[in-house]
């Protein structure tokens, strides 16, 4: 059984999978990290960045600096479509070649964790989709702990991607992450015991 893992920046994506792995024998696939290692001087995407992007992201051992990227992006769409057209493409291929090479007698679940799921289609590549919910508000206060990030900077980030309501139509099943680990930890039993 291969679960996406959905939900906008903040959510708590990674601490939804984190109780996964817990509670179950799970793979993990974690599209922001390929998207990351993607970046590195020797990764796939390096070039292509650097070439559309310029030395501007770069710091002085020629190494691409997100944030430098990430504020150059974030609130200007053509921008980010710029990156998104480089980077998806790159993204789908190396996950679709990760999951050619599990052994998926071993696990019970492989999950795939992307806060742009259906950007990059990795939708198709899943048997059902759960979606992260969290209220912006609260989102915005952990993406402003995790990345030491302004209010406004935050909540562009949450903004450059597709809201609950576009998401929670395309989604099988859905966690609330706003409550207690306890509660977390209730809704993925439940949700183990009907996906899995």
């Amino acid at each position: 059984m291969v679960i996406g893992i959905v939900g906008g920046t903040g959510v708590g994506k990674s601490t939804i999978v984190q109780l996964i792995s817990k509670a179950t024998s799970t793979f993990v696939i974690d599209a922001d990290k390929i998207g990351h290692v993607l970046l590195n001087k020797h990764g796939h995407a390096y070039s292509d960045v650097v070439s559309a992007f310029g030395n501007e992201i770069l710091d002085a051992k020629g190494n691409i600096v997100r944030k430098l990227l990430g504020a150059v992006v974030f609130g200007d769409n053509y921008q980010l479509n710029k990156l998104n057209a480089i980077m998806h493409p790159k993204i789908y291929s190396e996950i679709k070649d990760i999951l050619a090479s599990i052994d998926f007698e071993r696990y019970t679940c492989v999950l795939i964790d992307s806060a742009l799921l259906y950007e990059i289609a990795l939708d198709q590549l899943t048997d059902k989709v759960v979606g992260v919910y969290a209220p912006d508000e609260l989102r915005t206060q952990r993406i402003m702990n995790r990345n030491t990030l302004s209010y406004e900077d935050a909540l562009k980030r949450i903004d450059s991607q597709k809201s609950w309501d576009e998401l929670s139509q395309r989604i099988d099943y859905t966690i609330f992450n706003d409550g207690t680990i306890e509660n977390l930890e209730q809704q993925i039993e439940k949700m183990l015991a009907k996906l899995c």
